[in-house]
């Protein structure tokens, strides 16, 4: 797998992807890492992305959580609580939910939930 890594930039607002090599980008930046894994859509998953997943049933249940990374693992990061879960196995699972925004930029999306 290739290592792949975003930034976000908080002087600009805006997110950098592979900035490796962008001399001074750190002291001001988020630097995230690719999962390796894809959304229905196709997208990238990143740590620090937002996602929505819908239940396949009659009520299209749907809810909103965040990836991380931490102790050197992506993680599930619920709103609703505070444990976590690993994404280790789960890549069928991400593969049905869609990004919805990332942490930095879209925040709002978690709140309320």
């Amino acid at each position: 797998m290739e290592m792949k890594f975003r930034a976000f930039d908080k002087t600009t607002g805006s997110m950098i992807y592979n900035p490796l090599g962008f001399p001074g980008l750190y002291p001001t930046s988020s630097l995230m890492l690719c999962t390796g894994f894809k959304d229905r859509q196709g997208i990238e998953i990143y740590d620090g992305d937002i996602l929505k997943a819908t239940a396949d049933d009659v009520f299209n249940h749907s809810f909103i959580y965040s990836i991380g990374f931490q102790d050197g693992s992506f993680v599930i990061k619920d709103p609703g609580r505070e444990s976590v879960d690993s994404i280790f196995g789960m890549g069928d699972t991400l593969s049905e939910d869609e990004v919805i925004g990332n942490i930095y930029q879209d925040k709002h999306l978690l709140e309320g939930e």
